[in-house]
């Protein structure tokens, strides 16, 4: 690269190609933050969650902002993986994430009354990738997180998450096939399991792709230069937060 560079200084007359050379380092550092995308999921699942609250399952309200919701898991499921592997201690971040599930969770039932809150599943979803990493036996680590996902069966976002997880694990192994396998696994839930009609499928599919390609294709791996505790313990605080202020109108 150091000897093209030097060529087309010498050899390039009005510079053009010296011009395309710079722009590449701005090319690669395009893309979005983690807390970009972090507080994208935050906002749609305050969508949601106030849409369970406030408006009648019936409306069109409800349909809308309960699909913007379904960003939200896929993000975090997706964030989850990449914790796992950049966590400097894994024992203290699952410790984290049960000790604000249990922070979260009367507030939770309070507002929606629906099993246990999405920080218990991905706590859940942490025991599954320890799972898929230490245990060498295949039957026993298919059997453990079989286990694992249906135990998310009493969480939000019950199987899914756990799914996602999985599919974000193996995102090496899956390349392209990574966002659609997000998406056949949510219709195959919600319409084979739950029994979903058809067009409500598809509408609360889109988000579940938005989310997966918004991650694998548009994550920059970059975190924000300034405040970045700041928004580690934001993130973790909004859960609760925002639950108890829902709890409270």
């Amino acid at each position: 690269m150091r000897n093209l560079y030097c060529y087309l200084r010498k050899n390039d007359r009005n510079g053009f190609s010296l011009r395309i050379i710079n722009m590449l380092p701005k090319i690669e550092n395009k893309g979005f933050t983690r807390e970009t995308i972090k507080m994208t999921a935050m906002l749609t699942m305050a969508c949601c969650h106030t849409a369970h609250i406030f408006a009648g399952s019936d409306t069109l309200l409800y349909l809308i902002l309960t699909a913007v919701g379904n960003f939200t898991a896929p993000c975090m499921c997706y964030f989850l993986v990449e914790g796992f592997y950049k966590t400097s201690d894994r024992r203290r971040y699952l410790l984290r994430l049960l000790i604000f599930a249990c922070l979260s969770q009367p507030f939770y039932h309070l507002a929606l009354g629906l099993g246990l809150n999405m920080l218990f599943t991905l706590s859940a979803c942490f025991l599954e990738l320890l799972v898929l990493e230490k245990v060498k036996h295949g039957w026993l680590k298919g059997m453990l997180c079989l286990i694992i996902i249906l135990s998310t069966a009493w969480m939000d976002w019950p199987v899914l998450a756990a799914v996602f997880t999985l599919v974000f694990y193996r995102m090496d192994d899956l390349k392209w096939m990574t966002v659609p396998c997000c998406g056949l696994a949510y219709a195959f839930c919600t319409a084979g399991i739950m029994g979903e009609g058809l067009l409500r499928v598809v509408i609360n599919v889109i988000p579940v792709l938005t989310a997966g390609v918004a991650v694998t294709r548009f994550y920059s791996k970059r975190r924000v230069t300034h405040g970045q505790k700041f928004f580690k313990w934001f993130f973790y605080l909004f859960y609760p937060v925002h639950l108890a202020v829902l709890c409270c109108i």
